[in-house]
């Protein structure tokens, strides 16, 4: 296998099938220094999901590196096995065909309020748990990934900027869990995410939606491996990401590395709303990353202190009148009073909406 110094050029697949609705996505990229931090996209290739037995998709190039099937072509259906197969150059590779299980349902997605360690204080917030079973025993090996969206306000909201923005994320740490040594296929309260008072999630409300996917064995290592690699990195007798083997070869050198995998996995999914009234009872004292926020106000028309404010780099935040008097705010940020800044304010999809007060 690849040592360190030979770690270059090593091909990286990454993406797969679910059966979720198309399209389907395959990343390639070439790995390009020490320890692979380093990729660079690898166009030009030929990429094709094929169904045992069945259909297949040649892949387009949507931008360098990025292949999508035809968002109808091809369906993933638990029961039925699929493989892809990459041309690149001269070189084809080919994965291993990779049966879809059929995923069961999530059992229950939930939040428990827990007090975490810090560094500096022990932080307040509330932890998100899943639990979830097989009650045919048949998956045992299971992999989650979550998208989460939040709605927040900022300080000083003007009559020309939106009130209320939403913001997202997605998870990028790995989350699997297995049943193999357990006679019931069952998990109980897995660790989804912390959200603690530092953040703006849980100031209005918050939706989480978690994605199940039912996994092989093989799959599973694949994502063991990887997650022992990512928490031990960084010594020099540490393993290296060449020695943890995907599911994809070249079927003319088996002794070529291949970085990555073809993931093959049907999904179930479950989505929860956490709003501020949750906590009515026992409010969480957020530390507002509106802390550094500075306001002025000032009354009348042609303040000379607020041309001199503006001339400091001072931002006009809102006007409004008071009866006959003009009040006038000024902020030292945008961020402070634009909260497209750092949101949406257009609300995500099948968002539910809520009432806020401005």
């Amino acid at each position: 296998m690849p040592d360190i110094s030979k770690s270059e050029n090593l091909l990286i697949v990454d993406g797969g099938i679910t059966n979720d609705p198309g399209p389907y996505n395959i990343t390639l990229s070439i790995s390009q220094g020490v320890q692979d931090a380093i990729t660079l996209p690898y166009s030009g290739a030929q990429v094709v999901i094929e169904e045992k037995d069945g259909l297949s998709d040649t892949l387009t190039e949507v931008r360098e590196g990025f292949y999508q099937t035809d968002p109808v072509k091809i369906h993933g259906i638990p029961g039925r096995e699929y493989r892809v197969i990459i041309n690149a150059g001269q070189k084809r590779y080919e994965s291993e065909w990779m049966y879809m299980k059929k995923c069961p349902e999530v059992e229950r997605l939930y939040w428990q309020r827990e007090s975490h360690p810090g560094n500096e204080f022990d932080y307040d917030g509330i932890q998100v748990y899943i639990d979830t079973r097989d009650p045919e025993n048949n998956t045992r090996y299971y992999r989650w990934e979550y998208q989460e969206n939040w709605a927040f306000s900022v300080p000083v909201s003007s009559s020309w900027n939106p009130a209320l923005c939403y913001s997202r994320s997605i998870s990028s740490s790995i989350m699997i869990g297995t049943t193999e040594n357990l006679q019931n296929d069952r998990l109980e309260k897995q660790p989804v995410v912390y959200i603690n008072q530092t953040s703006s999630r849980l100031t209005l409300r918050y939706r989480i939606i978690l994605i199940q996917h039912a996994i092989s064995q093989r799959e599973y290592r694949y994502w063991e491996a990887l997650e022992e690699l990512n928490e031990n990195l960084g010594t020099l007798f540490d393993p290296i990401p060449a020695r943890i083997n995907g599911n994809v070869s070249n079927i003319s050198d088996y002794k070529e590395n291949v970085l990555g995998f073809f993931t093959c996995s049907s999904v179930k999914k479950d989505t929860m709303y956490v709003d501020a009234q949750d906590f009515y009872n026992d409010p969480i004292t957020f530390i507002s990353p509106y802390k550094d926020c500075d306001f002025q106000t000032f009354e009348g028309e042609n303040n000379t202190d607020v041309n001199r404010y503006l001339r400091y780099g001072w931002l006009l935040a809102d006007t409004f009148r008071d009866g006959l008097v003009l009040i006038t705010t000024l902020a030292n940020s945008r961020f402070c009073f634009d909260c497209t800044t750092s949101g949406d304010p257009v609300p995500p999809v099948d968002w539910i909406p809520f009432k806020y007060y401005k």
